[in-house]
This record gives C-alpha cells, structure tokens and sequence, in this order.
C-alpha cells in the first residue's frame, strides 16, 4: 500500500484499522462507548416520548379525563425531556 494517502485500503485491512481505533479508544476512555450508547438511545426516544405524550393529552381530552391529573402528568413528562435534553448537552 506505501504511502500514497489517496489509495484505497483494501476491506479487511480497513475493518483491521477500525478495530485498532476502536481498542485505543477504549484504551482511553473505557466509558465512551456506554455512554455515548445511552446518549444516542435517548436521541432517538425522546421524540418517540414526544409523540405519545401529544397522543395521550389528546386522548385524555377527548375522554374528559381530570385535567388536573392530565396537567401534573403532562408537566412531568415535559420536565423529563427537557432536563434529558439539557443533560445530553452540557
């Protein structure tokens, strides 16, 4: 392969390099990878939490729920997402 940085690498001596960056990463920061796991999860849950959050409002409205009870729910499920959101941020 030499030193030509515009050739291609073959796959497995690629999938090779990707393990060794992987290792030494790890090597580093033996939490990295379990944390940036859980961050990415909540990236893709929160709008999910989101969406059922609007479906259930809409439901508790159109079965005349206590809007009360309806409130504090909505409130915390609110609170949770943007403390999760800030929390992934800083």
């Amino acid at each position: 392969m030499g030193t030509d940085l515009t050739s291609k690498l073959p796959i497995r001596e690629h999938i090779r390099n990707m393990k060794k960056m992987l290792k030494y990463v790890q090597g580093i920061d033996k939490y990295y990878f379990p944390v940036m796991g859980i961050v990415q999860l909540l990236e893709v849950a929160i709008p999910y939490m989101e969406l059922l959050l609007s479906a259930y409002i809409l439901d508790g409205i159109s079965t005349h729920k206590d809007m009360r009870q309806l409130f504090l729910l909505i409130a915390a499920a609110v609170l949770a997402v943007l403390l999760t959101q800030f929390a992934m941020t800083h």
